[in-house]
C-alpha cells in the first residue's frame, strides 16, 4: 500500500492510503491523524480514475488510527456532494462500511452518515468493531491484518500527480507475506 497525501505548503497533513482489491471486490482506505477535508476533496480525485476503481464497489474505511477532523458540518456535507456525484448517475450504490473504534472517529463516521442517509447516494454503516466490520460487507475475516494478508490489493495507481511514501500498511502486508 502507499500513502497518498497531498501537500499545501509543503507540509503533509491528510495521510488517506487505499487499495483495492479485485479480487474480494473490495476498497480499504485507511484514515490517520488529523484529517481535513479540503485535502479529502484535492485527493478523492484520484482514487476515482485509479484503473482499478469500480463504480458501486463496496469500500471499507478504517478509522482506528483517525484522531481528528478538522472540518465543520458544512464541509462534511459538500464531501458527500462530492462522494455522491458519480453516484447519481448510476443505478449501481456503493456500499461504505465505516470501522471507527473511537469515540471520536464514531461521532464524525455517525455525523456522515446522517447526512447520507437524506441523499440517494452512498450507503454508509458505521461499526465499531471489527466483528461488525465484516458482518456489513458479508466477509469471513476476523481481523483488519487478515483481510489485508489475504485480498490481493493492488497497489494505488492513480493518474493524478500524488505524493506517494511508504506506509504503516505496506510494512504490515510485507510482514505477512
Amino acid at each position: 500500500m502507499k500513502q497518498l497525501s497531498l501537500s499545501l505548503i509543503g507540509e503533509i497533513s491528510l495521510p488517506i492510503e487505499y487499495l483495492i482489491s479485485t479480487d474480494l471486490n473490495l476498497a480499504y482506505a485507511q484514515w490517520s491523524g488529523r484529517v481535513r477535508l479540503v485535502e479529502f476533496r484535492k485527493m478523492f480525485p484520484a482514487y476515482l480514475a485509479d484503473q482499478n476503481y469500480l463504480q458501486g464497489r463496496p469500500e471499507l474505511c478504517d478509522f482506528s488510527n483517525f484522531t481528528d477532523m478538522d472540518a465543520d458540518f458544512k464541509q462534511i456535507w459538500s464531501a458527500l456532494h462530492m462522494v455522491n456525484a458519480p453516484e447519481m448517475h448510476s443505478d449501481c450504490k456503493t456500499k461504505c462500511v465505516v470501522y471507527a473504534p473511537s469515540d471520536l472517529a464514531f461521532g464524525f463516521a455517525r455525523m456522515y452518515q446522517s447526512l447520507a442517509e437524506q441523499q440517494a447516494g452512498v450507503q454508509v454503516a458505521v461499526c465499531s468493531t471489527q466483528k461488525e466490520v465484516f458482518a456489513a460487507l458479508n466477509l469471513e475475516f476476523s481481523t483488519i491484518s487478515d483481510l489485508l494478508g489475504f485480498g490481493r490489493f493492488h497497489q494505488p495507481s492513480p493518474s493524478l500527480e500524488t505524493v506517494c511514501q511508504p506506509s504503516l500498511a505496506q510494512t504490515t502486508l510485507a510482514r505477512l507475506q
